[in-house]
C-alpha cells in the first residue's frame, strides 16, 4: 500500500508504506530491499498510523508524515526515532515537499491547507488550497503547484 515515494541523494529510495502496512521501506537504486522504519501500528515513537509522505531534509534525516497519529516522525538514517513534530491544526494527510534549506510543506487533505514548516515549527499556513490538496510542489520562485484530486485540478499559489 505505498502512498509516497522520495528518492535520497545516493539513490536509495525510501516508500512510504502506509495503506496496507506501517512502515517505510528503504530500498537501494537497484530494487534490492535494505531496511524497514515501523513496521508496527500504534502510537508509540517510530510506530506508525498510515505514514502517508517521506522526505529526508539536508542532514539525511528522514522525515515521515504519520497521518492518523497527526504528527511528523523524524529518524536518522538507521531508522532511529529522533523526535516528533506536532505544531499543526490538521492531520498531515497529503504530501510533502521540502526545500533545499529545509523548509517542509505539509498539505492537509482535511483542512484543504498547507503548513510551511521549519525546524519543526510552522511557521506560515495557507488556507483556502480546496479540492482535498493531495500534492504539493514549489518552482524556483516559490510559487506553490497544489494537486487536487477533488476538483480535477492543480492550483498555483503566488509566492508574495
Amino acid at each position: 500500500g505505498p502512498a509516497d515515494v522520495f528518492v535520497l541523494p545516493d539513490g536509495d529510495i525510501l516508500v512510504a508504506d502506509g495503506y496496507r502496512n506501517s512502515r517505510v521501506v528503504r530500498f537501494a537504486s537497484d530494487g534490492s530491499f535494505k531496511s524497514i522504519i515501523g513496521g508496527a501500528k500504534g502510537t508509540e515513537p517510530g510506530q506508525f498510523n498510515v505514514p502517508h509522505a517521506v522526505v529526508a531534509d539536508s542532514r539525511g534525516r528522514i522525515i515521515v508524515a504519520d497521518a492518523e497519529n497527526s504528527r511528523i516522525q523524524v529518524f536518522d538514517q538507521s531508522g532511529k526515532f529522533l523526535e516528533q513534530w506536532t505544531d499543526f491544526t490538521a492531520k498531515p494527510r497529503g504530501s510533502m515537499y521540502i526545500t533545499a534549506d529545509d523548509t517542509l510543506y505539509v498539505s492537509h487533505v482535511d483542512s484543504e491547507s498547507i503548513s510551511i514548516m521549519k525546524n519543526g515549527k510552522v511557521i506560515e499556513r495557507v488556507t483556502g488550497v480546496g479540492g482535498r490538496p493531495h500534492g504539493v510542489t514549489l518552482d524556483q520562485q516559490g510559487n506553490i503547484y497544489v494537486a487536487n484530486p477533488a476538483s480535477r485540478s492543480v492550483k498555483k499559489i503566488v509566492k508574495k
